[in-house]
């Protein structure tokens, strides 16, 4: 009787580990054939696929715009702007999944196309393929050229994938004509340029065959041909005549208390509007504030209130080096679906001696701190930088809260300074209201280098603890610990990190059980940017939210992307497969336990 309970006891154990590698299994096939960019550029980078439990690249062989389409369009993008090949976005590491991706351009995933088959190729790492994908049209855009200094005068000429090509006139009429004058802020043409008036053009040549009603607002709206696919040449440039010049527009501030402050207006067509503050960064804060005779914006705000009539441009986008508002990306004039309540507004500012800055890739509030001096601005060095600093640039700047004060550089938006180290050992009881005021060394006086640039995080909301979500994993119950303190995701150093803390977070996110407690880096693809928030947490495990655990405060206390932490939740109870290996029988040896497929060891410390 008894070899009888023991033969069945070992005949379960052996069909639920098989029933849970069936699951795992099935689990991970409905993962086959997942995409992702790797790269630092958005919607665009090396693309990976996902086939087997595994990451891996796609081989650039026959790999053209149709493929691209495909894959951008998977990945939630509509369009792609061009294809990438010889590893332009890096080498990748590992497999490399598909080779000789054939893609009519209507499929709705990359694995519905033909190819080789998984993992046969004959491609080395040098030959990975990448995309660069568009989210909007407003990526799209077009300019006149050749106008003999008429700016409403030329060949048309359109920007796609960062390249300027023309436009040939197979099928061209007024139509299209007109749709291309309003995306340039004209009236509509009543006739066509004479032929051979506006000189060719060279390098690409993007489309043909345009159809478009002519009440279109851009020109990727219209019926056209596939882009780059042309076999015309320049002598069949389409060039236009748009109606009046309608370009010289009139900004205005209003609703400040001073006259360098105030919601941006804009005058077009004898008639005052606003500008939505859609994808309205500092680069764009900057040209306006150029255009309105100051040196440069301190900041963007929607504190001056909502304005009243058209909304005249909306998705700004500006380089920083243009002279006008109109010289910048944007939408078509007067078109848009943007609310006044997102009315942008500004505050310029004329340098003065003393003043700062936060120099970042797109958020005025986060970057690095710059003071001008001697008409020329430098940077300050992080030696004895404390939050008592940090608060006197945010006050400086006009922000309430220094959000962050530890290390600015693990941001996204930081880039490493050039020239002057102006400031050193700053000693600021935090209620200066200007840097210089405080007590620091004198100007240039230091043995800094730029890898010691400060940086800081400021903002007019009181920083708080708001959510928590898990990255790095294509599973929705496991991942790296994230929590969203203020506006800016960071994450959880995993010093002490114990199960009794991922029991609070598996608990937060609503999960009822708890498998593991990890170190993400290992597991997890977490990525190294961002700021690292909490530290040495001790939670009991019976806390409904980790803020609520025992900690350090925010931000305070420095931990390498390396030993970020991370977590395993169940939804259900999880039965951790055990086995003993080494042993002179099945009754003893090395105690190994799996997760996530995996077999791996026990330490013995607490043993």
């Amino acid at each position: 009787h008894k070899m009888a309970v023991h033969s069945f006891l070992l005949l379960s154990f052996v069909v639920l580990s098989d029933l849970l590698r069936l699951a795992f299994a099935l689990e991970e096939a409905k993962y086959n054939g997942k995409l992702r960019l790797i790269g630092d550029i958005d919607k665009a980078g090396r693309i990976e696929i996902y086939y087997n439990g595994t990451w891996g690249t796609i081989c650039d062989d026959s790999w053209d715009l149709k493929d691209a389409t495909v894959a951008c369009r998977q990945l939630g993008y509509p369009v792609a702007i061009r294809k990438s090949t010889g590893a332009e976005f890096g080498r990748g590491t590992g497999q490399i999944w598909l080779d000789n991706i054939e893609c009519t351009g209507d499929e709705k995933t990359l694995v519905e196309c033909s190819h080789r088959g998984w993992g046969v190729n004959s491609c080395d790492h040098s030959k990975d393929a990448g995309i660069v994908c568009n989210s909007t049209l407003n990526d799209i855009s077009v300019r006149l050229a050749g106008g003999n200094g008429s700016d409403f005068v030329g060949r048309v000429e359109i920007s796609y994938g960062g390249e300027w090509g023309t436009i040939c006139d197979n099928r061209w009429s007024l139509s299209d004509n007109a749709v291309i004058c309003t995306m340039l802020g004209y009236k509509a043409p009543t006739k066509m340029p004479t032929v051979g008036a506006i000189a060719e053009g060279t390098g690409k040549i993007w489309l043909s065959d345009i159809d478009c009603i002519g009440s279109e607002n851009h020109i990727q709206e219209c019926h056209h041909g596939a882009w780059g696919e042309i076999k015309c040449n320049h002598s069949e440039d389409v060039a236009v005549i748009c109606e009046a010049d309608t370009r010289n527009i009139t900004l205005r501030l209003v609703g400040g208390s001073n006259a360098n402050e105030g919601r941006l207006e804009m005058m077009y067509n004898d008639h005052w509007g606003t500008i939505c503050n859609d994808l309205w960064n500092n680069k764009s804060a900057d040209v306006a504030c150029k255009q309105l005779k100051f040196n440069y914006a301190l900041r963007s705000t929607t504190e001056f209130g909502p304005g009243s009539g058209t909304v005249w441009l909306d998705n700004v986008g500006c380089s920083g080096s243009e002279s006008s508002l109109l010289d910048c990306n944007h939408g078509s004039l007067g078109v848009d679906t943007c609310e006044h309540s997102k009315d942008i507004g500004i505050i310029c500012k004329i340098y003065e001696e003393g003043d700062i800055r936060l120099v970042g890739k797109s958020s005025q509030a986060v970057g690095r701190v710059e003071i001008y001096h001697k008409k020329e601005w430098g940077t300050v060095c992080s030696n004895g930088w404390d939050r008592n600093d940090s608060m006197v640039v945010c006050r400086q700047l006009g922000y309430m809260y220094a959000l962050k004060y530890a290390d600015a550089r693990r941001s996204d938006d930081y880039v490493d300074g050039t020239g002057k180290i102006w400031l050193d050992d700053l000693n600021c009881k935090g209620n200066e209201d200007r840097l210089v005021d405080c007590d620091r060394s004198k100007w240039a006086e230091n043995t800094c280098y730029h890898d010691q640039d400060v940086g800081v995080y400021c903002s007019n909301e009181p920083p708080v603890i708001s959510n928590i979500r898990l990255t790095g994993s294509h599973n929705t119950y496991e991942g790296c610990v994230e929590i969203l303190y203020g506006d800016i995701w960071g994450s959880v150093c995993n010093s002490d990190w114990d199960f009794s803390d991922a029991e609070v977070v598996c608990k937060q996110l609503g999960y009822h059980y708890t498998v593991a407690a990890v170190t993400a880096d290992k597991i997890f693809d977490c990525g190294l940017s961002g700021p690292v928030w909490l530290a040495d947490i001790h939670c009991s495990g019976n806390e409904n939210a980790l803020k609520d655990c025992e900690r350090c405060p925010v931000g305070t206390k420095d931990c390498p992307h390396a030993n970020d932490a991370g977590v395993i939740c169940s939804a259900t109870p999880y039965d951790m497969p055990v086995r003993l290996v080494g042993g002179e029988g099945a009754w003893e040896g090395r105690v190994e336990v799996q997760i996530r497929g995996e077999w791996g060891t026990v330490c013995d410390d607490g043993w």
